[in-house]
């Protein structure tokens, strides 16, 4: 599905941030500073700088994720072939928003020389990232279904197995320029309105809905056209606040309030 094309790709990112950092903080024993590039926007020329500090390491970050999560997927049909796909994209998300962070050095405050090095995005970003592309995510034509046998291990080299794999994704309503950064699935969504243990989907039934947003927790959106109950609630919460001087006194406040609750 979309969403696991989305799981996929967040998880194989998260990796790669995880051990690139811990490269750089120099937490790990198998990997040191990574090279600096210039991929990142070039600094004013009015200000003198030069490479220091410890960049993370986006090199052994993403060979790692690859050796973590890839690993896992024997199988040469469409399943695998799809998963390894969004487990690259994840990976590219984090390499196309590499950043340079720098730091002033001078007499008095002042900042006559940076020393800059790279630092990888926060999680936060490359989520950002990842949900529009799991909104623009592409079909696979299933007429292209591998027979599930395990591939065979040849001398070819790795990137060229994995471009050769790619070329045999067939996507409906997308162009093909557009495959290599765009997460891929192969199966249409179920419906999450209604409960199906056996998939995992709780349901919306019961669920809290908003009727002031226009957010993915409206009520027409997450009750799915069955309607929603107003109830009212009643929750205690707790005001504290500071005594000169030195005490904290808190007291506790029932509220009452009305929510709507998904039919």
């Amino acid at each position: 599905y979309k969403e696991t094309a989305f799981a996929y790709a967040i998880a194989s990112a998260g990796v790669v941030i995880a051990v690139a950092k811990a490269c750089g903080q120099e937490k790990l024993l198998n990997c040191v500073c990574g090279k600096v590039t210039n991929r990142a926007d070039p600094l004013s020329e009015e200000t003198s700088w030069k490479w220091g500090g410890c960049s993370h390491n986006l090199r052994y970050g993403i060979k790692f994720s690859k050796m973590f999560l890839d690993i896992r997927e024997t199988a040469s049909d469409t399943h695998s072939i799809v998963n390894l796909h969004n487990n690259n994209v994840g990976r590219l998300a984090v390499s196309r928003n590499m950043m340079r962070t720098c730091k002033c050095h001078g007499l008095s405050g002042s900042c006559t020389m940076n020393t800059c090095w790279n630092v990888t995005p926060s999680l936060k970003e490359i989520g950002n990232e990842l949900k529009r592309k799991y909104l623009k995510a592409m079909l696979v034509d299933q007429s292209n279904l591998g027979n599930g046998k395990r591939r065979k291990k040849k001398k070819a080299h790795k990137q060229g197995r994995r471009r050769s794999k790619l070329k045999r994704l067939f996507i409906k309503g997308g162009k093909r320029k557009d495959l290599l950064k765009s997460l891929v699935y192969y199966e249409p969504s179920p419906s999450y309105c209604d409960a199906k243990p056996e998939l995992d989907i709780a349901g919306t039934s019961e669920r809290q809905c908003n009727l002031t947003t226009s957010e993915a927790d409206n009520c027409s959106t997450l009750c799915c056209g069955r309607g929603y109950d107003r109830v009212m609630r009643q929750r205690i919460d707790q005001r504290c606040e500071f005594v000169w001087c030195c005490d904290v006194k808190c007291r506790n406040e029932t509220i009452k309030e009305e929510i709507t609750i998904c039919k």
